[in-house]
């Protein structure tokens, strides 16, 4: 009887002693994740302790590739394959296409979450009612993630910073030398497109870097990468709203814009300025090696960079954060806008048709899309790896303009590190940039310049000209429309930006030659290719 008792005794306290998953009937889910390098450990992780401590769940993690081609190859091969091999959720470090996601739902292996992200989202909800720093609103989310047969398949990553929404339209001019010439012309700023050209006559004809040589000064200087963004929108804007892939929207109606009046006149100017010698034709050909070559020599000699930012300095040169955003110029008729890239989410997690609690994995979904864990996700704990800042620590922020201060610091950051504090920004994170946005940068007299410092110092003169009405983003196309744009975009687009060099550098003639030029474009399928585009924009809107 007494070794009975043992025997009892020690079952009992084996039972007690076994861990809450095994002793209870804890709920599990098995997710798909990439093998990052930083997320040393998916199981031993702090965040992954707190979702599981929040939800009472058991997450178990099964580490795909981290490329994203042999990752979406393993998603391919085993949603048909009869999908036996898939988990209850696949998590992602890249957008999965919509349209695929559409192909997997109809062959069975995906769950419709659209009811799901529309009416049991609040923390998703919560957290996007308070973005503002690049807001992103619940029906564009909704919009963004819904496929072309109007249905949610996924819920979506969307993290685009005010900075980055706008960089790539974006020249930069060096302050030292604008100053210079807002005192000789006796102005504030540089508003219109006429003061930027005399600026630039005003920095060709000057010693502006005072080492007895007024000859050596480039008033303005990009590369071919960035010649047909950073230049070419900041220049074009003033006279036709200029974004990628080169259309529009005109009160629902689709336009290239190179076909435009406007476009002819926007032209004409930045011919004017190769002509004068304020742009060198150096600017199309040359390497971003020669461009940051020429710009980071000593003297300083070029006025404004073709760039989205003057990150080409390293820290310790002051001209890292000497430049600054133009910011909108007014054309001749009074336009004054740039393109804004909206906030837009992209497909990370989803759902499969394994999953036997899909309301449980849509509660995973929706805390991970939460203003806490978006940010545990990128940044880590707080008191940990970052703290709050208060009275005299407060300092400047990247977005100052815009009214943020710097009240958040980073005391260990581990971003871009192996560790087990946090995802690594993997999954449906939700953030506009206003986490970064108040983040303080370098103080003066630490012996590093902020390139962001600047940028953020007059980045309201880009936000506040977006042109949000005849912007196009996020077009979500059919596989007959893509067919199409796979077909005519990428040829259309090469002619557009060889014919446009040739026009700004005469080989060309703006006048002459842009019957011929439209011609041409209709002969390459323009029509049948803005067709596509004005089906999906009027599917979508």
């Amino acid at each position: 009887m007494k070794r009975l008792l043992s025997v009892l005794l020690a079952l009992l306290m084996l039972v007690v002693c076994l861990p809450a998953s095994v002793a209870e009937d804890v709920p599990t889910l098995t997710l798909w994740v990439p093998d990052n390098p930083n997320v040393s450990d998916w199981h031993d992780n702090e965040q992954t302790k707190h979702i599981e401590e929040v939800l009472g769940i058991h997450l178990e993690f099964v580490k795909m590739p981290n490329d994203s081609k042999e990752y979406q190859s393993k998603i391919d091969l085993a949603m048909f394959g009869g999908g036996e091999d898939l988990p209850d959720i696949i998590i992602t470090n890249f957008s999965l296409s919509l349209v695929q996601l559409q192909l997997y739902a109809e062959a069975g292996f995906v769950v419709d979450i659209t009811d799901y992200v529309k009416e049991s989202t609040p923390q998703l909800d919560a957290n996007l009612a308070d973005l503002n720093a690049n807001p992103l609103s619940k029906e564009e989310y909704i919009a963004y993630l819904t496929s072309p047969n109007g249905k949610i398949y996924a819920m979506g990553q969307a993290g685009t910073s005010v900075n980055n929404s706008v960089s790539e339209g974006r020249s930069v001019v060096y302050g030292e030398w604008r100053d210079a010439y807002l005192e000789y012309a006796g102005l504030d700023e540089i508003t219109t497109i006429e003061q930027f050209k005399d600026m630039l006559i005003y920095f060709r004809d000057n010693d502006m870097n005072g080492n007895g040589d007024a000859s050596d000064e480039i008033p303005m200087l990009s590369y071919k990468d960035y010649f047909m963004k950073c230049l070419y929108r900041q220049l074009m804007n003033p006279f036709v709203f200029s974004q990628e892939h080169y259309f529009y929207n005109d009160d629902g109606t689709v336009v290239l814009s190179v076909t435009t009046d406007g476009f002819v006149e926007g032209v004409k100017f930045i011919k004017s300025l190769f002509d004068e010698g304020l742009i060198p034709t150096l600017s199309i050909t040359q390497d971003q090696t020669q461009f940051k070559a020429i710009c980071t020599a000593e003297p300083n000699t070029v006025g404004v960079l073709g760039n989205y930012s003057s990150s080409i300095f390293p820290s310790s040169d002051p001209r890292r954060a000497g430049y600054f955003p133009l910011g909108a110029l007014e054309g001749p008729t009074g336009l004054r806008q740039c393109a804004q890239t909206p906030n837009i989410p992209g497909a990370r997690y989803v759902v499969t048709s394994k999953c036997k609690d899909v309301e449980l994995a849509i509660k995973l979904g929706d805390l991970l899309s939460s203003r806490e864990m978006s940010i545990w996700s990128r940044y880590g704990m707080e008191g940990v790896n970052w703290i709050r800042l208060t009275g005299d620590d407060v300092g400047l922020s990247e977005y100052s303009s815009l009214g943020y201060t710097g009240d958040f610091n980073m005391i260990n950051d581990i971003w871009g590190n192996p560790q087990n504090t946090n995802w690594a920004e993997i999954g449906p994170t939700v953030k506009d940039g206003s986490d970064f946005g108040s983040r303080l940068l370098f103080k003066t007299g630490t012996g590093k310049y902020s390139h962001t410092a600047a940028i953020g110092a007059n980045i309201i003169n880009e936000v506040r000209f977006a042109n949000k009405e005849n912007a196009m983003f996020g077009l979500v196309f059919t596989a007959e429309e893509q067919e199409i744009i796979a077909e005519y975009q990428s040829a259309i687009e090469t002619y557009i930006e060889e014919s446009f060099t040739k026009f700004v550098t005469g080989k060309m003639d703006i006048d002459t030659d842009f019957d011929a030029f439209v011609a041409e474009l209709e002969n390459m399928g323009m029509n049948e290719y803005l067709a596509a585009v004005q089906s999906c924009w009027d599917r979508m809107h």
